[in-house]
């Protein structure tokens, strides 16, 4: 730069005024919340209200007291309204604690959202088919799972991966032929 040359930086010009009024720009997050579910007491939580139609749940994981039964250590969570959280387990007879974030964007950054489950059951990959997405805008959230697997040696039933195969197909896959039912919690979030 010459003598006199004034730095620009991208999308703020060289005033100081027009930095400041970027700065006050949102970005695309307006807010997340955490949460936690204790399933010994209830099985919702309570958020701060957020714009359903641009927000959703991603369940970030859940523990379990229990040692040698694997459908106890299992959850899922859905948002319910604007304002609440359930979580869906697989047995009553433990504390599962279930974490997960809810994240809202601010309005025009999400074009669809589509949330669903798919059941295994008899077999290892199961499909759930949803309105077309452009896949290279579109994110697949995991929202946890829930199941009747009954005791220790069925592990490899509760390990499983869930995948967007194409536009319009949601695939789980387990690591073991299911002799159980296994039900997949997910939320497609296709952007602008």
């Amino acid at each position: 730069m010459g003598v006199g040359a004034v730095h620009r930086t991208r999308l703020t010009g060289n005033r100081t005024d027009a930095r400041v009024a970027h700065w006050l720009k949102p970005t695309g997050i307006k807010s997340v919340q955490s949460f936690s579910i204790d399933t010994s007491a209830v099985l919702t939580a309570t958020i701060t209200a957020v714009d359903i139609g641009n927000s959703y749940v991603q369940w970030t994981g859940s523990t379990s007291t229990v040692a040698g039964t694997v459908n106890r250590a299992l959850g899922r969570v859905v948002l319910t309204n604007s304002t609440t959280v359930t979580a869906t387990t697989g047995g009553v007879d433990a504390t599962i604690v279930i974490f997960g974030v809810v994240v809202e964007y601010w309005p025009g950054l999400i074009k669809s959202l589509q949330s669903g489950t798919i059941t295994i059951g008899g077999g290892l990959t199961t499909t759930a088919t949803i309105t077309a997405v452009t896949l290279a805008k579109t994110l697949l959230i995991l929202n946890g799972y829930s199941s009747d697997v009954g005791d220790a040696a069925q592990h490899g039933q509760s390990t499983y991966s869930v995948s967007l195969t194409n536009t319009t197909t949601v695939t789980a896959t387990v690591g073991v032929i299911v002799a159980s039912t296994i039900i997949v919690s997910f939320t497609v979030v296709e952007f602008y």
